[in-house]
């Protein structure tokens, strides 16, 4: 597949409360890998077989993992990082509506 220097792809991200941070984040799934991709700071992981199963995340800390079904998290700073499902939904509420992101792959 080609991809033209000026694409756009739109990403729904929601608005969580962990503790005092308020971040964004969106569950990876595989009708949206590609645009976490592009809104996050990283690269498709890719199998022995040739499928893509997940991210890798370049974030300030090292590389971060998250697999189809985990969380990418934006914290305020611009930094991602990867959440597994059982963790973000111990950890993370809601605290408002979704929002429109625009990523550039």
């Amino acid at each position: 597949m080609s991809v033209t220097v000026d694409e756009v792809l739109t990403l729904q991200v929601g608005i969580y409360r962990n503790g005092k941070s308020t971040v964004r984040a969106v569950q990876l799934t595989e009708a949206n890998g590609r645009a976490v991709w592009a809104w996050a700071d990283s690269k498709t992981l890719v199998g022995p077989d040739g499928s893509v199963y997940g991210l890798r995340i370049f974030s300030p800390g090292g590389d971060q993992f998250a697999r189809f079904g985990d969380w990418v998290v934006q914290c305020p700073l611009n930094a991602f990082w990867a959440v597994t499902d059982r963790k973000f939904a111990a950890d993370y509420e809601p605290i408002g509506k979704s929002e429109s992101v625009e990523a550039r792959p």
